[in-house]
């Protein structure tokens, strides 16, 4: 009996023993798991960031790439229009004596833009034949043929105003006279205009003599004044006015 219970007491040493070194083995096993995965884990991370890195640079040159091609064709839209409007405010007088000797009705300026009017001048061989052209709703307030007695007394009072005395003062010693003027109302669809046309016989063009415009100082809503003006050497010429006033050299 005394040899049997000394071996089972040293039994459940070994039993004790065993267990902890098993408890110890698995302890180190999965402190050496975690460590491996850790390290793993630093290294994909490492791995990716160039990755990432590369991928946020390519991205973000794209989008500027992007940005630029859109102020790309923003600038050509912006040159094409230009372009439009600059051809579509040339005015060609012959056109329009052609279309009102047939009995037909000019065609209305293509750049139709309210607060805004289009002068033309043009000087050959002692001769100066002028334009101006103005959006109806620029006089009046509106665009359409009047239909009350008020808005056609205000018609008939702003075409009486767009006469050479009221919009035009000349330097006495430029020489000239007025050969013929006109004034009319022309509607094209849901637009209409008022077109001045007038021509001078002039006695000393080509020495620096003044023609001044009172346009705006005559109408106040007429912001802007596109001139296209053709001297006698033919070197035409376009400017944009946002004076009471301006001049135009003869």
């Amino acid at each position: 009996m005394k040899w049997s219970g000394i071996f089972v007491c040293n039994l459940s040493g070994i039993r004790s023993a065993f267990s902890l070194a098993v408890l110890a083995y698995c302890a180190l096993t999965l402190s050496v798991a975690v460590a491996f995965a850790a390290d793993e884990g630093k290294k994909k991370e490492t791995a990716e960031k160039p990755a990432a890195a590369a991928a946020a640079t390519e991205t973000s040159e794209k989008a500027s790439e992007k940005a630029e091609e859109k102020v790309e064709v923003k600038a050509d839209k912006k040159a094409q229009d230009k372009a439009a409007a600059d051809k579509a405010a040339a005015h060609d007088h012959k056109a329009d004596e052609k279309a009102q000797a047939e009995g037909k009705k000019p065609k209305l300026h293509a750049a139709h833009k309210h607060g805004e009017a289009q002068v033309s001048v043009a000087v050959d061989q002692g001769k100066v034949m002028l334009k101006i052209e103005f959006t109806q709703e620029s006089l009046v307030g509106f665009e359409y043929a009047p239909k009350t007695d008020a808005e056609k007394k205000a018609l008939a009072d702003a075409q009486k105003k767009v006469t050479s005395s009221n919009l035009l003062a000349w330097e006495k010693d430029l020489g000239c006279k007025e050969s013929s003027s006109d004034v009319k109302v022309v509607y094209e669809g849901e637009h209409a205009e008022v077109k001045f046309h007038g021509e001078y016989a002039c006695t000393a063009l080509g020495k620096g003599k003044k023609l001044t415009f009172k346009v705006k100082e005559v109408f106040p809503k007429v912001a802007k004044v596109h001139v296209e003006f053709v001297p006698a050497d033919g070197k035409a010429s376009k400017q944009v006015f946002e004076t009471a006033t301006f001049d135009l050299a003869l």
